[in-house]
């Protein structure tokens, strides 16, 4: 009751906000208690929308090349496989989009900017993130090798 009257007289105007307040504040427990008191559904509640079924996606690959005429070609190549393809232009790049996209396979060539291609696999295979994807070091300037595609092929069917 003190709180009340000392929360009120804090307000400016006539008395009967006072006491308008004043009855909000010893109402309050009363509202509450109540709302704890709501009873809850006793069967699930079912959606209404049913999920869609999922579907396989083509397996991710990232490309890490700093070369933007082997990069286009090869991102050509493996877009015409059916794959999902994602390009870092830097070692750094390529980190980052690995550890964030976790693709199915790394293509890394030697021409990277900033981290060179040995420093970028020894930190993708240091990351437990990255650790487990497979990363395949490229020739530089070459177009991908049809052992490759045919495996690349075969795992996204």
């Amino acid at each position: 009751m003190e709180a009340r009257a000392e929360i009120g007289s804090r307000i400016p105007g006539n008395g009967s906000r006072r006491r308008e307040l004043g009855n909000i504040l010893a109402r309050a427990p009363d509202v509450h208690r109540a709302a704890q008191t709501v009873s809850r559904p006793t069967r699930p509640v079912q959606p209404i929308v049913a999920a869609a079924p999922r579907v396989a996606s083509p397996p991710l690959v990232l490309i890490a090349d700093g070369d933007a005429v082997s990069r286009d070609v090869r991102e050509a190549q493996l877009r015409a496989l059916g794959l999902r393809v994602f390009v870092a232009r830097t070692g750094f790049e390529a980190i980052v989009k690995a550890s964030c996209l976790t693709p199915d396979v790394i293509l890394l060539d030697d021409s990277l900017a900033g981290i060179d291609a040995v420093e970028t696999v020894r930190m993708l295979t240091v990351c437990p993130t990255t650790a487990h994807i497979p990363v395949v070091r490229l020739l530089r300037g070459r177009r991908l090798p049809q052992r490759m595609l045919s495996r690349l092929r075969r795992v996204a069917a």
